[in-house]
């Protein structure tokens, strides 16, 4: 309506400058020419009636005065115009108005087609497109770009997960036959005692290699998921589920994991990628502690929303709120991380990326 209202009150501003414009111009224009024509003295015949310069019954031949007559005329004939012309600006007003306000209600409701389509377009599906119909203007010009850009934007990223998964499956092969080389001779005994050592930890390190790969290809996988793939899935039974993946790690380590989980919870959204996420969650608590440490779970309805708050909590090292937040930035896994040299699967990165889908 601002834009109608906008429109209809310019052509209401040149319309009444135009008409302003054309009765000072006629107005001058006729003053004078009625002046130099009735300048001087006129010979009136019978009955003059009510005329400047002759008044009352007059015998015939009297001699009158002409500049009253012309007076007269002018602004009989001035004003007779001026009401026209804006009885004539007040309909070119109504007409204007009433054009502004279907040009804006086009304009406004393709506008709003845009916005309701670009508003259905999300990370999980860059598919759609606007494809706008109407007359080739502005915005169907714009709408034509924005359906440009969706579709670069979707072939980047469908290539970036095709890469990515590419090279998933491409690096899990020699991670599994480097690992089974090194773990034959070692349950076979044909190691030295003092190499043993080294090539369980090379074995590790292969199996969090592994559990790297994993992650990245659901990761890959996530970004496919589309509607349909989401569901409730029950924080209780994941945590359930992932406290037993772990429970040798912990026990090694001395870790005692706590669970305070209220029943009934569930979160919307993908059950394999949930159980990675909260996997990694944990495994991160575990990993970036101490022997002999703690990891408290704590899950609970948020105090806004329908949304459900994973709180874990850990014996490890503490963190200032700026390190933290660093933490979710790929490729960063703390100072102590580093020191420590403790991996989880895909970093806190890579649980974000999950979570955000």
């Amino acid at each position: 309506m601002r834009l109608a209202a906008a429109i209809a009150l310019a052509f209401t501003a040149l319309g009444a400058a135009f008409v302003a414009a054309e009765y000072a111009i006629l107005s001058r224009v006729f003053d004078s020419s009625v002046a130099l024509a009735t300048t001087g003295e006129i010979e009136a015949f019978g009955a003059i009636g009510d005329v400047p310069g002759c008044a009352g019954e007059v015998d015939d031949g009297v001699v009158c005065s002409g500049d009253g007559a012309g007076r007269l005329l002018s602004e009989t004939i001035g004003s007779g115009f001026l009401a026209w012309s804006l009885l004539i600006l007040a309909g070119f007003v109504l007409v204007s108005a009433v054009a502004a306000w279907l040009i804006a209600r086009g304009t406004a409701r393709r506008l709003g087609e845009m916005a309701e389509a670009v508003g259905a377009v999300s990370e999980r599906d860059l598919s759609r497109r606007l494809r706008l119909r109407g007359p080739r203007d502005e915005v169907r010009a714009l709408a034509d770009r924005i359906d440009s850009t969706l579709e670069r934007l979707d072939a980047a990223f469908a290539r970036q997960e095709r890469f990515l998964g590419n090279a998933s499956y491409e690096l899990r092969t020699p991670l599994a036959t480097g690992r089974a080389a090194l773990e034959a001779p070692l349950t076979q005994g044909r190691l030295a005692p003092e190499v043993e050592p080294s090539v369980r930890r090379a074995i590790r390190s292969y199996l969090r290699m592994e559990e790297a790969v994993e992650g990245l290809l659901l990761v890959a996988r996530v970004g496919e998921l589309g509607d349909a793939d989401v569901e409730a899935v029950p924080i209780a039974e994941v945590l359930a589920r992932t406290a037993g993946d772990i429970e040798g790690e912990a026990r090694e380590r001395g870790v005692r994991v706590r669970e305070g989980v209220r029943p009934g919870l569930a979160v919307c959204g993908s059950a394999p990628a949930v159980d990675v996420a909260v996997r990694n969650i944990l495994l991160n608590a575990v990993r970036h502690n101490i022997d002999g440490g703690f990891v408290r779970i704590d899950v609970e309805r948020a105090a806004a929303g329908s949304a459900v708050a994973i709180r874990v909590e850990n014996s490890g090292a503490r963190y200032e709120a700026e390190e933290a937040l660093r933490l979710l930035e790929p490729f960063n896994r703390g100072v102590a991380s580093r020191k420590g040299g403790a991996k989880g699967i895909l970093g806190s990165s890579g649980c974000c990326n999950i979570w955000s889908f």
